[in-house]
């Protein structure tokens, strides 16, 4: 059983540019990320446990999500960004009301003008998450 205070942060998908060097088909690596999204968030549900949801953050066709170079690496921009949703988390989520709280996720997209958002994570979260990530990132031309 889970007594502590976790705050469980699930990774972002690498820039399209990847998938071409690693030859890997998006269509693949969304199907892994979308069973690790599904397990992450259980355990999240389970022990009543926020999540910061990188994927939904970092636009993997915009190289300016990414350090320089780096398919993989956030750039100081986005760790800004990162760091504004884990503060967000920390101070938004009830910690000590621990028999009745229910595990939020927390999730921004830079270029979306909306800033922050935050969602209840129920069971549909983990079982629609391809279609989630899909509306807010499409398939689509790499930016710059």
């Amino acid at each position: 059983e889970c007594k502590c205070e976790v705050l469980i942060v699930f990774t972002y998908e690498p820039h399209i540019r990847f998938c071409a060097h690693a030859n890997v088909d998006r269509k693949e690596l969304l199907k892994i990320i979308e069973w690790a999204a599904a397990n992450i968030f259980a355990i999240a549900r389970k022990h009543k446990l926020p999540v910061i949801d990188l994927n939904r953050t970092c636009n993997p066709f915009n190289k300016d999500h990414y350090a320089s170079g780096s398919a993989i690496e956030p750039n100081e921009v986005n760790g800004g960004f990162t760091t504004k949703l884990a503060l967000t988390a920390l101070y938004d989520f009830e910690w000590s009301n621990e028999q009745n709280r229910a595990s939020k996720i927390y999730y921004g997209q830079n270029d979306d003008g909306d800033g922050i958002h935050v969602q209840l994570n129920t069971e549909d979260v983990g079982k629609d998450y391809y279609k989630l990530k899909l509306q807010i990132h499409p398939f689509q031309k790499q930016k710059k």
